[in-house]
């Protein structure tokens, strides 16, 4: 009967199998288990490596050990120690059961398989984006911030054909213009800038509201085609000067910048940088009216920037970029349109204008008439001049009946507001920015869970192994193995496999997740 040296330890180790020890090579595994011998016995007899070893102890000393080492025919065997059994007084049954992992650490090879999950050896923020499917709990934001640049100016922009002209002595004139191309976009009429609040007295007379009233009083009122507000980044240069006409451009407003982001959810640091991506943090962007957009961190290349195009219409249009972004410099696809700027109101004395516009067809009006009664006493008689006098009279009446009508006329509102009225008062017409995450309750629990279980991989591949600094994970679906050691346990090991299985290397930090877990970076 063969003879073995038989070696009681305890260790780490169980037959769950969820852990299990990494070794380099079969020297570090047997120095490493050298110093977990509690007994030895030497010289013993062994039947087979799956059943029981009867050992010269008391059952007493071999309850502390759960775990045997020994050599048969040449080859170490490693073994769980199942069960203790009383004999008799310094006779002791040991039922054992094969570690399949560490007897046949060196002795089989994985090949390409399925592998569901594992730890990544590149935990670069957006390498790793395949869905895990965990509860995200509500988001919060992280930080927000607005672009005060969109903001409506105290200037109000009046699109009009002729250009009201203030001289030194506050005399008004007003000429004739023909329109203009701004921001690329062609207009029959020009624009005008107005100050909305004026402070002094000087400013009065160039505010919108004197303005309007001279147009008016002119009678030109029809001049004017549109009166709304824009963002002074619209109106061009020069715009401090009052009665500024606005220039010709030929190309839009642009503007690009970079946001400033916290890698942070909710304050907390994670250590998996697949936290850093979505669905666990992304970028909202808002119009202020409705419009919304989300961005991801991972689809920016390393600068999280953007471009602003404008264009100054009536209402203005305004249109924000991603770039860099998902592989294309603009990311036309997911633009963001900002929600049109108020087109005001303005009142006009429909009276005042329609006097001045046809006075001088009154005028003629009246002397017509006046003369038609004058010429029907002097031709036709008391009878020609009754009917004369009936017609010129019929035209007076008439005419001053028409300017009574148009007296009545309330003033009239022209043009109209959208429904960025509100949103425009509130400096919320613009783009906001909300930088989103999960709750830092969740960010923690699930950055957890993937320090102790990795990523989801769903890849086809050889299995990561010690390219982590203390232990890694893995998960695989019908494992190709191939080894020289018998079907039953190159099963076993399958299953291990299959079923998910975390490899220390840190011997001394065995199944201690509070350690950091480093990538070991193999080119350096």
């Amino acid at each position: 009967m063969a003879e073995t040296n038989v070696y009681f330890m305890r260790t780490p180790l169980d037959s769950t199998y969820q852990h299990t020890l990494y070794f380099k090579n079969r020297t570090e595994q047997e120095n490493y288990f050298a110093t977990k011998v509690i007994y030895s016995m030497l010289n013993c007899t062994y039947q087979r490596k799956d059943n029981k070893i009867r050992a010269s102890k008391n059952y007493e000393e071999l309850l502390s050990c759960n775990y045997v080492q020994f050599t048969n025919g040449g080859k170490k065997f490693y073994a769980f120690i199942k069960d203790v059994q009383y004999v008799s007084e310094g006779l002791t049954d040991v039922i054992i059961e094969t570690d399949v992992l560490q007897t046949y650490m060196f002795d089989y090879q994985i090949l390409t398989s399925f592998v569901e999950r594992e730890h990544t050896d590149n935990d670069t923020a957006g390498s790793n984006t395949l869905p895990e499917g965990l509860e995200l709990g509500e988001y919060v934001v992280n930080r927000y911030t607005k672009d005060r640049e969109l903001y409506p100016s105290r200037w109000v922009v009046v699109g009009a054909t002729e250009r009201r002209n203030v001289d030194e002595k506050g005399n008004i004139t007003f000429e004739p213009v023909i329109g203009g191309v701004f921001n690329g976009i062609y207009s029959g009429v020009r624009y005008y800038v107005y100050i909305d609040n004026p402070v002094n007295a000087e400013e009065a007379q160039y505010s919108i509201t004197k303005a309007l009233q001279d147009y008016a009083d002119a009678g030109k009122i029809d001049a004017i085609s549109s009166v709304f507000l824009a963002p002074a980044i619209l109106l061009g240069s020069g715009t401090s000067e009052h009665l500024n006409m606005i220039q010709n451009s030929y190309s839009p407003y642009t503007k690009e910048f970079s946001l400033s982001v916290i890698n942070t959810l909710d304050g907390y640091s994670p250590r998996n940088k697949k936290l850093l991506t979505d669905p666990y943090r992304y970028i909202l962007v808002s119009n202020g009216n409705g419009g919304t957009a989300i961005y991801k961190y991972e689809y920016f290349n390393s600068e999280y920037k953007f471009k602003i195009y404008g264009s100054l219409t009536p209402g203005c249009s305004v249109r924000l970029l991603p770039l860099n972004y998902k592989g294309v410099t603009e990311n036309e696809t997911e633009g963001l349109n900002l929600g049109k700027y108020p087109q005001c109101n303005w009142a006009t004395d429909q009276y005042t204008n329609w006097l001045t516009q046809n006075g001088v067809n009154i005028a003629t009006s009246l002397i017509n008439s006046t003369a038609g009664i004058g010429l029907g006493f002097a031709v036709g008689g008391p009878v020609g001049g009754a009917s004369g006098a009936i017609a010129g009279v019929s035209g007076i009446i008439n005419t001053m009946h028409e300017v009574k009508m148009a007296d009545r006329i309330p003033p009239q509102t022209q043009g109209n507001i959208n429904c960025g009225d509100v949103v425009c008062s509130m400096k919320n017409n613009t783009f906001h920015y909300y930088q989103m995450s999960i709750k830092k309750e969740y960010a923690q629990i699930i950055d957890q869970y993937f320090e102790m279980f990795g990523y989801k991989t769903n890849s086809v591949k050889i299995p990561n192994k010690e390219h982590r600094t203390r232990y890694w994970y893995t998960k695989t679906i019908d494992v190709n193995i191939e080894g020289n050691l018998p079907e039953n346990d190159l099963t076993k090991i399958k299953d291990c496999y299959n079923r998910g299985i975390t490899f220390w290397s840190d011997h001394v930090n065995y199944r201690n997740y509070t350690l950091p877990n480093e990538i070991i970076n193999k080119e350096a």
